[in-house]
């Protein structure tokens, strides 16, 4: 194989010619491909500092006293309005739907 450098910012050495063996290629560990057209994914890291932004939450409250008996979701996850979020035991409510 016969390859000739320069051509890429190396201009003080672009008359010069050198020639790899198989030998070489070899001891060298080259390994050739023939270039095809494909996507890439890279992966970044970079150092941040994530902070709560407040105007972002909501307060969820009961309009009557209780004791939530199940969450049924976790903190951070999204809802939607109208969602169900808990389950309250409320004696109040209790007293309005079962007049004596």
């Amino acid at each position: 194989m016969h390859l000739q450098g320069g051509g890429h910012g190396h201009d003080e050495h672009l008359d010069e010619e050198f020639v790899l063996t198989e030998d070489v290629v070899k001891k060298l560990g080259i390994k050739w491909e023939t270039v095809k057209e494909r996507e890439v994914f890279i992966k970044k890291k970079y150092p941040a500092v994530v902070k709560d932004d407040l105007t972002l939450s909501e307060a969820i409250y009961s309009p009557v006293e209780g004791i939530i008996k199940k969450l049924l979701v976790k903190e951070g996850d999204p809802v939607k309005k109208g969602q169900r979020v808990a389950l309250i035991y409320s004696p109040e409510i209790k007293k309005t739907d079962c007049p004596d």
